[in-house]
């Protein structure tokens, strides 16, 4: 999703394989091989506020959440979505295990599931 927006339309499969994903998902840290492709990567803990100035800059960044503590997962553990946008009660966010979106949280359930895994983000720009 975040490779698309900047016009890069790469497969699921394509990337999946650079990453060296599992069956079951992908290490949060391997987002920094996108560097091999010439992508600059920031990759560590983030804070809400920095998070809106990526979005105000044209970024989206990727968000590490668990992902019981959504609404619309069935399952456990760690998940990465890509931050649509921020308001002063919600977020709007993308989630590849659904096939539309963005999806609309509250901030402060986005805040619960996010924290749980220390306000984890990457930010991929080119």
């Amino acid at each position: 999703m975040v490779l698309a927006a900047m016009g890069d339309d790469r497969t699921e499969a394509e990337l999946g394989t650079f990453l060296g994903s599992y069956e079951f998902g992908t290490p949060a840290s391997r987002v920094t091989r996108l560097t091999r492709w010439g992508y600059q990567v920031q990759f560590g803990p983030s804070s809400i506020d920095k998070l809106q100035v990526h979005l105000e800059d044209g970024l989206f960044p990727i968000v590490f959440v668990r992902a019981d503590l959504l609404p619309w997962t069935d399952f456990g553990g760690f998940h990465a979505l890509v931050l649509a946008e921020i308001t002063p009660t919600s977020v709007a966010l993308l989630d590849p295990a659904q096939d539309d979106g963005p999806t609309l949280l509250s901030k402060d359930g986005f805040l619960l599931a996010w924290q749980e895994f220390d306000c984890l983000a990457a930010v991929v720009s080119k």
